[in-house]
């Protein structure tokens, strides 16, 4: 806080160095988190954007940290994070955002109810300069 109890100005972040981060929340979704990945890469490779899936699990109890930390072996792009127990979606999201890099940034639910071909649409608007799609 600033004095006058009026709050500062949110310092800057760091420099985005990607194009596109898409961050997911997962939690117990072990059965479905390699056709996520696979997706989400089939949508955005051929775009030919730099881009990263930020995936933060949210204290799962099932096998999907596991599975997520074998798929960074077949896609470069995956970035996980782990949540110690379960806080919720808007945490987990959260979180994600933090560990964002890209200059834009597309939040998803990691169980494919959101479909990642859309993603190369919605981000049209943004490429022409659109502040929020």
């Amino acid at each position: 806080m600033s004095s006058g109890g009026v709050p500062a100005a949110a310092a800057p972040g760091p420099e985005p160095t990607l194009d596109v981060s898409i961050v997911c929340a997962v939690y117990n979704e072990g059965r479905g988190v390699d056709a996520l990945i696979e997706r989400i890469c089939e949508a955005m490779r051929p775009t030919k954007l730099s881009f990263e899936i930020v995936v933060v699990d949210d204290g799962s109890a099932d096998d999907t940290l596991e599975r997520l930390k074998a798929a960074i072996s077949t896609s470069p792009e995956l970035r996980v994070a782990e949540l110690v127990r379960n806080y919720g979606q808007v945490a987990a999201v959260g979180a994600g955002l933090t560990l964002a890099r890209g200059r834009w940034v597309v939040t998803m639910d990691g169980d494919l109810q959101h479909d990642p071909a859309d993603i190369p649409r919605l981000l049209e608007p943004a490429r022409a300069g659109a502040d929020l799609v």
